[in-house]
């Protein structure tokens, strides 16, 4: 593919196929425009503007047209959301197919940085690549560790064992002479030896692998002439910095476009999130309008924003025309109160048809602190409060069975099933590889595609007859992990696996108390005298980040000071000189305060709002609620 027989164009026709194939598909002139550019620009988009929807829309009519077989699309976020949307809306047409196999790639960073630079520069260095995990490398390197005493007596754990640059330079005050210093280095080398490495590692090595081999960046280029990027301002400097020494010198045409917006760069946690230098890129193309919600809130949310170009609300009134989006103030000790206010309001501002028409986006109380071990956090509004609920990553090999059994009869779905225990069983066989588990949408078929050819069918047989044993008690259990580890003897490491603590038996013979403390949910019921019922859901603003909401309240909590006390100026639309950590509670809150579709509240100390401050959030459209 040489530069002259690139530059696809996007024209009105295809514009008017994606309607056909995406009818919800709202696209005015600005959209349109974003469509049809080729360039390396940006797209700067607010809150429920449906830039992930656009840039599905644009793969669709790319992939359509795209005619070279050995050189694909690259779509890259920190998540896999953008290809998840892509098997949604286009899963079961051809376009959308083809965008989901070679020659594109739509995935994370880490999977592009570790399949299309790091691992190959490693193996050109005869470097081994036997397992990328982080916990489990640094785990294997802290125990290795003889002379640590120094270490923790400072408060270092394994995370010492991750170098902050190549090859070995640590997160300690020590001399590189220092015996404890040595001992460290020596876990590492050791480690990097058996081919394991931790996921900043590989970062690091793709960095020095474009920076070492001058061509590795053409090659790049050329097999992936087209980069968009998702959530873009959540992209850390070290990519951003790497992509571009890729793409500085544009050959083939070659391009990328990132989408995002500055306002919610709130990846990472709270404590360490920095300043987004890198996007929007000068001459950002802008999608200002929300069809998530109306004029009011977008008003309000502008008031938090960090970027000074306002969004515009245009999201479908609802019944009530005069909603009230409220700030209850509360005295101490009253916080539960404040839910059962803000429940109240919920059934004065909606219908009964509108409750259940939005059912699905639910009403949620987000607080910037939800761990519980802080002074206020989430569990203040709610005692059950357990921020360990949701948490994606089971200890042990059971838990997968337990979450496997509990989906398949919330949804009846076997292949749920079948992917949750898959899940668990490609985590041993990441721990320990005999080969390279290879890479696929489906731990079940990561599993299947691993295995010698030959021995798949009857891989295959034998790991759906696993899937129906019996296995809740603890001899049931040993047999199941036999089972599994003969299965899969020419994958995994039989003699090192069975002793690991995460095939140990964790359950219980009494199931039902395992299962109600693994369903608790973070949601309190309420119901109205007319019989309507709504689930208020508890969480982090971290974790409602890309999604929508009928209502939300957001709620005090305690970084250092109050966390919405301390951005009281800016709540009612003043724009006074900012401060380190108000920058970042003003990131986390306009996450928060963009969430919902309807109403809009928030809960702040009576003590921290004065007369005078009353009047200016109520001039600025805040309802206020004494409680």
């Amino acid at each position: 593919m040489d530069k002259e027989n690139f530059g696809l164009q996007i024209t009105d026709e295809d514009i008017e196929w994606v309607r056909t194939i995406m009818p919800d598909i709202e696209l005015d002139e600005c959209r349109i425009q974003i469509l049809k550019n080729m360039n390396s620009v940006d797209i700067h988009a607010c809150p429920g503007s449906g830039k992930t929807t656009i840039l599905v829309a644009k793969l669709a009519i790319l992939s359509r047209k795209w005619k070279w077989q050995n050189r694909g699309i690259c779509v890259l976020s920190h998540t896999n959301v953008a290809r998840e949307e892509i098997e949604e809306r286009l899963g079961t047409l051809n376009v959308g197919k083809k965008l989901l196999s070679y020659p594109h790639f739509i995935g994370t960073f880490q999977a592009f940085l570790d399949t299309f630079i790091a691992m190959p520069f490693l193996r050109s260095c005869g470097c081994p690549v036997n397992i990328i995990d982080t916990d489990y490398v640094l785990e294997r390197r802290w125990k290795s560790i003889r002379i640590k005493k120094w270490l923790e007596a400072h408060g270092k754990d394994k995370y010492v064992c991750d170098p902050l640059e190549l090859p070995y330079k640590l997160d300690v005050k020590l001399g590189t002479g220092t015996a404890t210093y040595k001992n460290v280095v020596k876990a590492v080398t050791e480690s990097r030896r058996r081919g394991e490495f931790t996921f900043n590692e590989m970062e690091l090595y793709a960095a020095k692998g474009i920076d070492s081999i001058s061509t590795l960046a053409e090659l790049i280029q050329m097999r992936f002439p087209v980069i968009f990027i998702d959530e873009a301002q959540d992209t850390k400097k070290e990519i951003w910095e790497l992509l571009n020494k890729i793409y500085e010198k544009p050959l083939y045409n070659s391009f990328y476009q990132a989408y995002g917006d500055s306002n919610q760069a709130i990846y990472n946690s709270y404590e360490k999130m920095e300043d987004v230098e890198y996007f929007p890129r000068a001459n950002a193309l802008q999608m200002l309008n929300s069809k998530r919600f109306g004029a009011e809130i977008a008003k309000l949310a502008n008031g938090v924003a960090l970027d000074k170009s306002n969004m515009i609300g245009e999201g479908r009134p609802f019944s009530n025309n005069n909603i009230q989006n409220t700030i209850f103030l509360f005295e101490n000790g009253q916080e539960n109160i404040v839910v059962d206010k803000f429940a109240e309001l919920i059934f004065r501002s909606f219908s009964h048809d509108e409750l259940e028409e939005y059912q699905k986006y639910g009403c949620h109380v987000l607080g910037m602190v939800h761990k519980i071990d802080k002074e206020m956090s989430v569990k203040n509004y709610f005692e059950e409060y357990n921020p360990e609920v949701k948490k994606q990553t089971p200890n042990h090999l059971i838990d997968y069975f337990w979450i496997a059994e509990e989906q398949m009869e919330k949804k009846g779905e076997l292949s749920l099933k079948v992917e949750w225990i898959s899940k668990g069983i490609c985590k041993i066989m990441r721990k320990y590889p005999l080969k390279e588990i290879e890479k696929s949408s489906s731990a079940f078929n990561s599993i299947i595609k691993t295995v010698r050819p030959e021995n798949r069918e009857e891989i295959r047989s034998g790991l759906l007859e696993i899937m129906c044993m019996n296995w809740k008690t603890k001899n049931e259990w040993e047999n199941v992990i036999d089972q599994i580890l003969h299965l899969l003897s020419d994958v995994i490491k039989y003699t090192d696996a069975r002793k690991d603590e995460f095939l140990f038996w964790d359950g219980s013979e009494k199931p039902e108390e395992y299962t109600k403390n693994r369903n608790r949910v973070n949601e309190k019921e309420y119901e109205n005298e007319s019989g309507d019922k709504i689930n208020i859901k508890f969480g982090s603003i971290h974790s409602s980040k890309g999604r929508t909401h009928l209502t939300t309240l957001v709620v005090e909590t305690k970084y250092y000071e109050d966390n919405l006390s301390s951005i009281l100026p800016w709540l009612s639309g003043k724009r006074p000189k900012l401060g380190v950590r108000n920058k970042k509670r003003l990131k986390c809150h306009y996450v928060a305060m963009t969430r919902a579709k309807g109403l809009l509240c928030l809960a702040i100390p009576r003590k921290s709002v004065s007369d005078q401050v009353r009047k200016e959030l109520e001039n600025f459209g805040w309802n206020l609620e004494v409680v």
